[in-house]
């Protein structure tokens, strides 16, 4: 009787709601509109989001959900075109997914997301926990899924925390998640739940895009040959000849002393002078520059 009765209530409900309800508010982060001083492109790496609770997940299912978000926001910020974009989908930047997570570090103590990143040619780290993944019912008889992310954007220089963001979807009437049915399919793109993930992708994209708009453009040296440099950035990510550069980020109104400029610059690459002020011998390989204001 009380399973007939639910399946009534179910009936009725799936016939009043819309066939496509309204998705459930996710985060917005405020996008930026205003130009930036200097246009340039930063290069972001995304590492695995890794599941807190892997059971949640039903026998059966697609289970490669870390790899897989982080193809696809790579691929999703590659699309927009704000941002240079890579994926680390084997590589989880957290030793513990308990508790408040711990990066994993080296041997050194160095968190281990700045050797990626350096690999990786990328001025940004983007990893990320999966925190809910669970089903359960709503009114006691309709299904529905959970997926619960926290995004987090780190210095791919020295690997220091620079915003976190967590995100939240739910999909109501969702069933099993067949092994089949993978992120970036046409097929996953028409289920219902696979709307509600690229919507979710989507509020990561204009997330890190915001967190990363009109920072400081921080490039490495790769070779020092004299006071001749070079770079590991150009044209893509915002270098030009003449650009003045400086070991010391800029920040507030009053812009630093140049250190160097540039005077070739091909599309992944650049060749710069150092001033005369600095000795040669003090820069190291993989030391970073600084972007300045246009002169």
């Amino acid at each position: 009787m009380k399973a007939a009765l639910a399946a009534i209530i179910t009936a009725f409900l799936a016939a009043c709601a819309p066939l496509n309800p309204p998705p459930e508010a996710l985060p917005q982060p405020a996008k930026a509109t205003a130009p930036c001083a200097i246009p340039t492109r930063p290069k972001v790496l995304v590492t695995a989001f890794p599941l807190r609770a892997p059971e949640q997940l039903g026998l059966g299912e697609f289970f490669a959900w870390p790899q897989a978000t982080a193809e696809e926001l790579a691929r999703a910020l590659a699309r927009s075109g704000r941002l240079r974009a890579a994926a680390a989908p084997q590589q989880v930047a957290f030793a513990s997914l308990t508790g408040e997570p711990e990066l994993s570090r080296d041997a050194a103590g160095a968190p281990q997301l700045i050797a990626w990143a350096k690999e990786a040619g990328a001025q940004y780290v983007i990893a990320g926990l999966i925190l809910d993944f669970g089903r359960s019912t709503h009114w006691l008889v309709v299904p529905e899924r959970g997926l619960a992310l926290e995004a987090r954007l780190y210095d791919g220089l020295t690997g220091r925390l620079l915003a976190r963001q967590a995100f939240e979807r739910r999909e109501r009437f969702a069933g099993p998640l067949p092994y089949h049915l993978t992120p970036g399919t046409r097929e996953f793109a028409t289920t219902r739940f696979g709307a509600a993930y690229q919507e979710l992708i989507a509020a990561l994209t204009d997330w890190a895009e915001a967190a990363i708009a009109c920072r400081p453009l921080a490039v490495r040296v790769t070779r020092i040959e004299g006071r001749r440099l070079t770079l590991e950035g150009g044209f893509d990510a915002g270098l030009f000849p003449g650009a003045a550069l400086s070991l010391a980020p800029p920040s507030g109104p009053g812009a630093p002393r140049p250190d160097a400029w540039v005077r070739e610059v091909k599309a992944d690459q650049a060749i710069a002078e150092l001033g005369f002020h600095r000795d040669p011998q003090a820069i190291r390989p993989g030391e970073a520059f600084y972007l300045l204001a246009r002169p």
